[in-house]
């Protein structure tokens, strides 16, 4: 359990210190019904969804990944996160099964999906993969 709690600590920790970043912030958007389209569809950087939910803890450990992402790539990655509780109109027409559910958008076209926790390497070598 102690790794576990640790890492937990260091997710708080890198997630406080990167909200203080307020160019974070810009790259990370609440996606709506009312905003999918212009946020994700009409978007000209790759956009990675984050269908996700304040109850679930995998989608709690993967909100510091992807706000390193965001502010690893400003301007050419975008990250959208939808809760499914919120927005569950979004979460029926997008059949989420499970969260955390990652799509992820280039030119306005859904390009690929993965369920569950990715950690951070993994999660910037999926989405290194698709940049160019």
């Amino acid at each position: 359990h102690a790794p576990f709690i640790l890492e937990n600590i260091v997710f708080e920790v890198i997630s406080i210190a990167l909200a203080k970043g307020n160019a974070m912030l810009e790259t990370i958007v609440h996606g709506t019904t009312d905003n999918f389209e212009n946020e994700v569809i009409e978007a000209t950087e790759l956009v990675v969804v984050d269908f996700w939910a304040s109850w679930c803890g995998p989608c709690r450990m993967l909100e510091p990944h992807l706000q390193r992402l965001a502010s690893v790539y400003p301007g050419r990655v975008k990250v959208v996160k939808v809760d499914v509780d919120e927005e569950a109109d979004l979460a029926q027409q997008f059949q989420i099964r499970s969260v955390p559910t990652l799509f992820l958008y280039k030119n306005g076209s859904l390009i690929e999906a993965k369920s569950g926790l990715m950690h951070y390497p993994a999660l910037e070598n999926w989405v290194e993969s698709r940049l160019n």
